[in-house]
């Protein structure tokens, strides 16, 4: 029998090395990365951080962080502990696959071999020590995994419901990967919406808009997905888990919590406590224990410098059954006891909330214990991280150095002290490494999380840590804006999104009656470009219309304001456009913008205004008005012909030209824009960061051309420009090409399955981000795409549709092309006086907003209703008519219509010799396919 641990079976060092742990979780060159990565933030010294890193201190409770001293421990412990090895097979079928997915259980004292090829794969947390004592649970969650596609494993705080699904997810191999999304700390249930949307789909979508994101990016899809610690929103995790189900048969979904899930399909897994020793047991029977075996390996790993020869083992096993067997317990005791040195300090000094016997206690014994746990970590802290704790509470999703070293600042520590103290926590398992994030983040572990914002409470110092924090939030991202161009902005755009839950409270607090209305503006400034980057418009304009009825309201400190209102009152009139649509509420907020501009002589925001305006008009197929203010911005430039801004009045010109008829014009300028070096004038943008100019020009320019005759060529620059918008991840560009460009070309060129695709990506995204205005045409579409595949109108009325949606939504951009559809398709139906009444109205209105680029084709339909009227005389003058309407504006499509709908005419009139004459007139348009009839 081993009269010391030192004799008893340890974890081989590979073991150890596979988890690539280093001392607290993180390899060396992660812990020094947290102290060095920002030494112009935290503003320490190398020196300085030098002693907070190695020096060894004479107080306790600054007992050194000597990596070389603890990975010598670690590699030292080739004891005996509990691992499971999943294997690595190639994708199969059903069943079969699943199954292999999860492996089978091999030796128990076996690592499994996870070299070679993998499948794509999230980051999934790392743990400072090998799985001890599951080898029964982890085979249960195997099982349970095969068995049904979302299994929950449940149990009070600290049990090891996360360690287990570690385990299991570091092990299992999926062909479409194996993915870790955090939830712990989050209690809203937008938070949790959030940090799903990021892990899985690499981006937020507005509110719900990720429940539907996820049924369709993961369509199919084989992959396990792990929900870990969702009790703060249950309901919210059981609709995510459902989504995902019902992707994808061959999803599994792993969620830990304290309580089931209650889902349709969940199998839940209980996880009970490690075995302990009984009071009778042999030294033997201790070492054999799990949870002893961890408490050494715990202690051990802690840097611990004592030797078990010293210590009765019985006072070891007597600890591990006070605390009832719970790992995170162990964990936090093992803390202490490496600090002193001593086992008997804890059992000696127990009491009855410390006490949790193994088996018999409850839930709330279990909970008061682990809260004595941390209350005695925190009183082994110095006075610096006892100050410090519950002010990090402030971070409800996470914190990065910097943020902290901020926050602390404000409690009245410098950057030197606030380093150690998130050292000093780190080693104490108080905190953990926040794997999701590209950078270091950290974390409290839930329990603490708790605790440690009662104390934030208790104490009075909420509104001060948030203060902070607000203010750290609006110094960093503003910061980032002055120099997003040299870095990739998705870069920015990731950790924005990250910091988001944070911004959002930390506005609501700065707009109540205690927080600080000078604040709440500030973050609003900061705020809305990322938001509107980001698609996430509406709340983009919330933010702006907070903000400025704290202008209007007077109820702040700030003192010239000039600037804010600029800013947010573009971000109001740009969010309002795709939000409530191109209504008057978007005009008026663009003309107070326009009139404060010129009013203090800002050319900048006077030339963002004229853009705003310029889309309101351009949605609404206002282009009388459209051409006025594209003119108005390039005289205001001031620029050369190749100038940023000279580029961008140039392709505003060119888009106008189009709407009102003149393709080759429009075609001239809108080739001039493409041609130029677009590095410069696309750093410029309304509201966000950027803004993919090009992206407009291309689907304009696929209309023209498809007007000008080549309809392969147009359909080729459309789907060209939407992989573009699709690859730079802009939802308002990629709705706009979709509404603006292929849905049209493809429905007029009868391409219905293109349009059936771009109509079901219009409405994904539109409704993913609540862009109602986009939402709305694409309903518009949809009825357009019905007739045209219909061929027949049936009974139906058209005037709700055709006039009603457009109006309701205030958005145009889908109205010519329904109007020609239903003309068509009533006219099939032998509706014929309604189909007049609706081209006389059409053409109307393109004699009144200046929109001719379908006039020719409206002329051409008018004439063959009259020829359905045997007026044979009047269809003949309107189609030549059209067709000069359509040679002036170089729409060669519609002139070649108009051409043989006039040579039918003739032919059918025995007219041959006029019929002939029409059709020399198509030797001098473009080049393309001529039909008869239309």
């Amino acid at each position: 029998m081993p009269k010391d641990l030192t004799d008893a079976k340890r974890t081989p060092r590979s073991a150890i090395l596979d988890y690539h742990s280093g001392t607290l979780g993180l390899n060396e060159a992660e812990l020094l990365d947290l102290f060095v990565r920002d030494r112009s933030t935290c503003g320490k010294s190398n020196d300085v951080l030098a002693e907070a890193f190695e020096v060894e201190r004479d107080d306790e409770s600054h007992r050194s962080l000597d990596l070389s001293k603890r990975s010598s421990v670690l590699q030292a412990c080739d004891g005996r502990f509990d691992a499971v090895a999943l294997s690595h097979h190639p994708r199969q079928r059903a069943a079969g696959r699943i199954s292999e997915s999860f492996g089978t259980r091999r030796d128990r004292h076996s690592v499994s071999d996870l070299s070679g090829n993998r499948p794509p794969r999230g980051k999934i947390p790392v743990h400072h020590m090998p799985l001890i004592g599951r080898v029964r649970e982890m085979e249960a969650l195997r099982r349970a995994m095969l068995s049904g596609q979302c299994v929950t494993v449940i149990g009070v705080d600290g049990i090891g419901k996360t360690r287990l699904a570690i385990e299991l997810a570091q092990a299992s191999v999926f062909a479409d990967g194996v993915y870790w999304v955090s939830l712990e700390t989050l209690s809203k249930p937008q938070a949790m919406l959030d940090a799903v949307g990021i892990a899985l789909c690499g981006r937020l979508s507005a509110e719900r808009g990720v429940l539907a994101q996820l049924k369709i990016e993961f369509a199919g899809r084989e992959m396990l997905v792990v929900l870990d610690g969702v009790d703060g929103s249950p309901l919210t995790a059981a609709e995510l888990a459902e989504a995902l189900l019902d992707a994808s048969e061959d999803i599994r979904v792993l969620a830990t919590a304290r309580k089931p899930l209650k889902t349709p399909h969940e199998t839940v897994l209980h996880l009970a406590a490690l075995d302990v020793p009984p009071i009778s047991a042999s030294n033997g029977e201790i070492l054999d224990s799990a949870a002893v075996r961890l408490l050494v390996a715990a202690i051990r790993a802690a840097g611990a410098r004592f030797a078990t020869v010293d210590h009765d083992l019985k006072e070891l096993a007597t600890l591990c059954r006070d605390l009832g067997g719970i790992p995170l317990a162990i964990e936090l005791a093992a803390a202490l006891v490496g600090a002193s040195g001593r086992a008997d300090c804890l059992v000696a000094d127990r009491d009855d909330s410390l006490t949790a016997k193994a088996g018999h206690a409850s839930s709330k014994s279990l909970h008061d214990g682990l809260a004595k746990l941390f209350d005695m970590n925190v009183d082994a802290l110095d006075d610096s991280a006892r100050l410090a704790l519950p002010w990090l509470a402030v971070f409800e999703e996470g914190f990065s150095v910097e943020g902290a070293c901020h926050v602390l600042a404000a409690a009245g520590l410098d950057s030197s002290r606030a380093a150690q103290v998130l050292a000093d926590l780190l080693a104490r398992s108080l905190t953990v490494r926040d794997v999701s994030a590209p950078t270091p983040r950290y974390r409290f572990r839930s329990a603490l999380f708790r605790r440690a914002s009662v104390m934030l409470d208790h104490a009075g110092d909420r509104p001060g840590a948030i203060k902070a924090h607000a203010t750290y939030l609006c110094i960093r991202f503003d910061r980032t804006r002055g120099y997003w161009s040299d870095s990739p902005i998705t870069e920015w755009l990731r950790e924005f999104q990250r910091e988001l839950g944070a911004l959002r409270a930390a506005f609501a607090w700065a707009l109540s009656a205690s927080g600080d209305a000078g604040l709440a503006v500030r973050l609003a400034v900061v705020a809305v470009p990322y938001l509107f980057e980001l698609s996430l418009v509406d709340e983009c304009r919330k933010f702006a219309s907070d903000a400025l009825h704290v202008l209007d309201s007077g109820k702040h400190n700030l003192g010239e304001i000039l600037q804010e209102r600029l800013q947010l009152g573009a971000a109001l009139g740009a969010s309002l456009v795709y939000t409530d649509g191109p209504r008057e509420s978007a005009v008026a907020a663009w003309q107070k913008v326009l009139a404060l501009a010129v009013r203090t002589g800002n050319r900048e925001f006077e030339l963002r205004a004229l853009w705003g305006l310029w889309i309101i008009h351009h949605y609404r197929g206002e282009i009388h008005e459209l051409l006025d203010c594209a003119d108005r911005f390039r005289k205001l430039c001031g620029e050369g012909p190749n100038g940023p801004l000279s580029l961008i009045g140039a392709r505003m010109r060119g888009i106008a030209l189009h709407y009102a008829g003149r393709q080759q014009e429009a075609r001239d300028c809108l080739e001039q824009t493409l041609a130029a070096d677009a590095s410069e004038h696309l750093r410029w943008n309304i509201v966000g960061l950027r803004s993919e100019w090009r992206l407009g020009s291309l689907a304009v320019l696929a209309r023209v051309s498809w007007l000008q005759g080549d309809v392969d060529k147009a359909l080729r620059i459309a789907s060209s420009a939407l992989q573009m918008a699709l690859q730079h991840e802009n939802s308002i560009s990629t709705c706009y090409v979709l509404a603006e460009s292929l849905l049209p070309i493809a429905i007029l060129s009868n391409e219905f399955e293109a349009a059936h695709r771009a109509l079901s990506t219009l409405v994904d995204v539109s409704s993913r981000f609540e862009l109602s205005s986009w939402l709305s045409c694409a309903r518009v579409y949809e009825e357009c795409l019905r007739l045209a595949e219909a061929g027949n109108a049936g009974d139906s009325s058209p005037a709700a549709t055709i006039f009603g949606l457009p109006r309701d939504c205030g958005n145009f951009s889908a109205f010519v092309c329904l109007t020609g559809q239903w003309v068509r398709s009533m006219m099939a139906a032998g509706r014929h006086n309604e189909a007049m009444a609706i081209v006389r109205e059409a053409l109307a209105r393109a004699e009144e907003s200046g929109e001719r680029w379908y006039a020719a084709e409206l002329l051409r339909l008018k004439g063959e209703l009259l020829v359905r009227a045997n007026r044979i005389a009047d269809a003949a003058c309107f189609f030549s008519i059209a067709q000069d309407e359509a040679a002036i504006q170089a729409a060669y499509l519609f002139s070649r219509r108009a051409a043989v709908s006039l040579a039918t005419v003739w032919r059918d009139q025995g007219r041959t010799d006029l019929a002939i004459n029409s059709l020399e007139s198509l030797r001098d348009c473009a080049a393309g396919p001529m039909q008869l009839g239309s």
